[in-house]
């Protein structure tokens, strides 16, 4: 066999082969070096990101946020796929009542990246469900960003669960599931 690749092609010499290796060499070590450089300037705007944006504080380590005022809730509502809350009075008797069972449902999906739990004070000046409710308790269901919610009444709370329920099951296949 010969040692030509095609006809008329003469045979690499050794400083020819030489260099193409080196030139390959060379190329590789700049694609790596880009590739180093690419990581390092994600690493840093991950970190910049993190530094700017604060991420909601629980209080006390409970598995929902208060809610402050409606800027706060416009962000949730940017940033997760579900946003359910309990709009509620601290003078509140049903309120009181139903809490400890909407703080098990937060409790159960706290994991969950794409949703996230909200206490609404009805009371706070700067709240904003207080137009959009006649009575309290009351849970919204807020989906993908959208301003329309689904409403329910604090007597229909195991409807609520369920739906929420149905949320997680889509957000979170089984296999990634707490």
């Amino acid at each position: 066999m010969s040692q030509y690749k095609k006809f008329g092609e003469l045979p690499n010499t050794e400083n020819e082969t030489r260099q193409a290796q080196a030139q390959q060499q060379a190329q590789a070590q700049a694609q790596q070096q880009a590739q180093q450089e690419a990581e390092q300037q994600k690493d840093e705007i991950k970190e910049r990101m993190e530094q700017e944006e604060p991420q909601p504080q629980r209080d006390n380590d409970l598995p929902y946020f208060n809610l402050e005022n409606k800027e706060e809730f416009q962000e949730y509502l940017k940033k997760y796929r579900v946003v359910v809350v309990d709009v509620w009075a601290e003078w509140c008797q049903p309120c009181k009542r139903i809490a400890p069972r909407f703080e098990a449902l937060a409790e159960k999906y706290k994991n969950n990246p794409y949703m996230i739990f909200v206490k609404d004070d009805i009371d706070n000046d700067a709240t904003y469900h207080r137009e959009l409710c006649s009575s309290i308790p009351t849970f919204f269901i807020y989906a993908d960003g959208n301003k329309n919610a689904r409403q329910f009444p604090g007597t229909e709370f195991d409807r609520f669960a369920q739906l929420v329920d149905k949320f997680n099951e889509r957000l979170m296949p089984k296999h990634y599931a707490n």
